[in-house]
């Protein structure tokens, strides 16, 4: 493969990898969308938001005027949690079942052990 080549795979690869991205962030244009773009609309002066990933796509987080809000305003409550011995695959099927983009992994104990994002998934070949 050539040089040339090698670089239009990869381009092509990522162009796919965004473009299925995108397609994940329909599940956040539901009623808590419609709630913060209603907060930004009623917000007098500047508004800062700030994104996730290299794009900033799905600026979620709200700062600044809307500084009133808490974390725990904005976070899930009761976060689905998987064992850390899970299938990579089976994760993934959870995730396209509950309609969700993340899991809590939990170690023995039930011990918070981190977060699996979609993205994570896609990335190694686990795209369903």
């Amino acid at each position: 493969m050539t040089e040339i080549s090698r670089i239009s795979e990869i381009t092509r690869n990522t162009l796919s990898l965004e473009t299925q991205s995108l397609e994940l962030l329909r599940v956040f244009i539901n009623k808590r969308f419609e709630q913060i773009v209603h907060l930004i609309h009623q917000s007098n002066g500047k508004v800062l938001l700030t994104g996730v990933g290299k794009s900033g796509i799905g600026a979620m987080k709200i700062a600044d005027n809307i500084s009133q809000l808490k974390a725990s305003d904005l976070m899930t409550k009761n976060p689905i949690c998987i064992d850390q011995n899970l299938f990579a695959f089976e994760a993934l099927k959870m995730m396209q079942n509950k309609k969700i983009n993340h899991l809590v992994i939990t170690g023995k104990g039930n011990i918070y052990k981190g977060i699996v994002h979609v993205l994570n998934l896609i990335k190694e070949g686990l795209d369903g």
